[in-house]
């Protein structure tokens, strides 16, 4: 409502009509969580990797990365010492840092979180707001659910802008004079908690604006309301559907034969 990660583009992501994207969210996202080997949810992870590469591009694949890759590396370091059964794999003295089943663990929250990520945010890059508002009351949802849906949905988008503006702000306040900054991981680690706190104080300075922003969309008011636009008609719609399909049917072969 405020911002989005939206961005026009002529892909077949973007042509693909929203009404099956939201259809199809909620199953990728329950195929990451099925109880399958974990070179199945790698081999799904690998083709989103295909698909946004071939949609989006290659910088709008490294863009997702770049925002969870620090909790990518804690879930890596941290893991593993909740696993400490198996085949030890890093071993000082008697105590085990890692065994195949902490790496194999690790390697499976790390292919769903980033495999649920992305999911999102091709969602988010190919389809405007506008659009999966219209999606979702097109699936009969109550008008104020689909607002709640999408300030809950629009909140990391917009934080992780929000991130990268406050960043390079900071960024600017240097002048000629000052002496080059430090790099390194502590250097990074030191410049993060003001740029935390300056988000947090920026996110509590757009609680008005979202609330502006949800009466005009029509919060509060007890009469019935109009719709200016309605969801465009997809191209080919035929074999949009008949792709869906195919998709599910892959899927389902694959967690029965691997399963």
């Amino acid at each position: 409502m405020i911002d989005t990660l939206y961005r026009r583009g002529d892909s077949f992501l973007h042509y693909y009509d929203c009404r099956l994207k939201l259809f199809l969210l909620p199953l990728l996202l329950v195929f990451f969580f099925m109880p399958a080997p974990w070179f199945l949810s790698a081999g799904f992870l690998l083709f989103l990797f295909f698909l946004t590469l071939t949609a989006l591009g290659f910088v709008d694949l490294l863009l997702p990365l770049k925002m969870i890759y620090p909790l990518l590396i804690f879930i890596l370091i941290l893991t593993p010492f909740f696993y400490p059964t198996g085949l030890p794999l890093l071993k000082i003295g008697s105590f085990v840092f890692l065994t195949d089943k902490g790496l194999l663990e690790s390697f499976l929250y790390i292919s769903r979180f980033t495999g649920i990520t992305i999911i999102f945010f091709m969602l988010f890059r190919t389809t405007p707001m506008e659009d999966i508002l219209l999606g979702l009351s097109w699936y009969r949802l109550p008008y104020t659910l689909t607002l709640v849906i999408s300030v809950a949905l629009r909140y990391i988008p917009h934080l992780a802008g929000l991130y990268g503006q406050i960043t390079s702000a900071h960024a600017l306040r240097c002048s000629v004079n000052d002496t080059p900054p430090r790099k390194g991981l502590f250097a990074r680690l030191r410049k993060i908690f003001p740029i935390l706190v300056s988000l947090m104080i920026q996110g509590v300075k757009t609680i008005p604006v979202l609330t502006m922003a949800l009466e005009l969309k029509g919060i509060g008011r007890d009469n019935g309301r109009t719709r200016l636009r309605n969801i465009p008609a997809p191209e080919k719609r035929g074999w949009q559907i008949f792709l869906t399909i195919l998709l599910l049917v892959f899927l389902i072969i694959f967690l029965i034969v691997f399963s």
